[in-house]
């Protein structure tokens, strides 16, 4: 029998046998011996992956007027605590990316392919990169990348069905928007150092037509840049590479994530 894998916010209480848990539950369960649970507890104020768990006995409680069914665990290995924001563009069924853990209200099973995931700390990549890269993104290029998508009401939400289109046009928009123009602004400022002096380049400034009372900082621009450069080339520009879930992942969990495909927002 082909175990399953389930997700669980930490609300049972340890028995006093070592190494064993248990809680109850007011229906009939799906969950069955050798299935395997990953608990979500509070680690420093944020939602963590902190046990794995297996369960080996599953025990009735005849008594209809008490809860009907008690379930053991047992640890099934030592298992290091992994953040759940570190899984919230690979886990199909999360939808609040702001607040994933509203969707572990309940046991939640998930795809073995899932399970794995959480288990070795191997990722969607494709999602993560689409999801974190575009929520990361300043607001208006969030607004700029959905219309190069084709969505002209900000108030509305792009669906992605198929993730290497939107990862090649997400790649386009950083490679054309983001990425040249930060190569060219850092040779400008490169230049200017060398014709005007360092100390002309500290006091150097610039804004838009209508924000002249409010300019930007070139040498903070210059800071900012650096900052957030190499982490986008990793993934874009000349390293941008080809990335097809289907040669990576099961047909359960494809279907999953076609079912629930990652959404884009600006809010």
């Amino acid at each position: 029998m082909i175990a399953n894998f389930w997700i669980v916010k930490y609300n049972f209480i340890p028995s006093p046998e070592v190494g064993y848990f248990y809680f109850t539950e007011k229906r009939n369960i799906p969950q069955k011996e050798g299935d395997f649970v990953f608990v979500l507890e509070r680690l420093m104020g944020e939602w963590h992956f902190t046990s794995l768990f297996k369960i080996m006995e599953i025990k009735k409680n005849e008594d209809k007027t008490e809860l009907e069914s008690l379930i053991i665990f047992t640890k099934r290995e030592i298992f290091e605590p992994k953040p759940l924001e570190n899984f919230k563009f690979s886990l199909a069924n999360i939808k609040n990316y702001v607040n994933p853990i509203i969707h572990f209200r309940s046991w939640k099973k998930i795809t073995a392919d899932e399970g794995k995931m959480i288990l070795f700390s191997n990722i969607n990549e494709i999602r993560s990169l689409i999801g974190f890269t575009f929520y990361n993104m300043h607001q208006d290029h969030r607004k700029c990348f959905l219309y190069f998508l084709g969505i002209f009401d900000f108030n509305q939400s792009y669906y992605v069905y198929n993730t290497f289109e939107v990862l090649s046009k997400l790649n386009e928009y950083i490679t054309h928007q983001i990425l040249n123009p930060s190569y060219q602004f850092l040779e400008s400022l490169k230049l200017f150092k060398e014709m005007f002096g360092e100390e002309n380049y500290i006091k150097l400034s610039f804004a838009a037509k209508d924000e002249r009372s409010n300019p930007s900082i070139a040498s903070d621009q210059e800071k900012i840049i650096k900052q957030y450069l190499p982490e986008l080339e990793k993934n874009f520009g000349t390293n941008f590479k080809f990335r097809n879930e289907e040669l990576i992942f099961s047909e359960e969990y494809i279907k999953k994530i076609k079912k629930n495909p990652l959404v884009l927002k600006v809010n």
